[in-house]
């Protein structure tokens, strides 16, 4: 049996690509799990609080919803593709255009 390392009490809805045309339950979780996994790699160096500040996700990716009251397992079925995770420098610039495009 897998293990269960979350779960969820709301929809993780991709319902007719949703998470393509705005900012949805289940490309946060996703954003969030990235984000948060970096962060906890505790690689900084001081002053700074972690290494990366941000996480974006390619919502093309999210192919399945979660259903409200499911159990995420290790190795569960929320990505079709074995996308990889980059982290990458971003201007003020950038940051603030792609905020502009993704988040409008």
């Amino acid at each position: 049996m897998a293990e269960v390392i979350g779960s969820t009490r709301v929809l993780m809805e991709h319902k007719d690509d949703i998470c393509r045309l705005q900012e949805c339950n289940l490309g946060n979780l996703i954003a969030d799990a990235f984000f948060d996994y970096y962060v906890n790699l505790k690689m900084a160096q001081p002053p700074a609080w972690s290494d990366i500040n941000g996480a974006l996700v390619n919502a093309g990716g999210i192919r399945t919803s979660l259903p409200s009251f499911y159990f995420v397992a290790k190795g569960g079925d929320g990505f079709k593709f074995s996308n990889s995770v980059t982290v990458s420098d971003v201007a003020e610039e950038e940051s603030l255009a792609i905020r502009a495009v993704c988040c409008a």
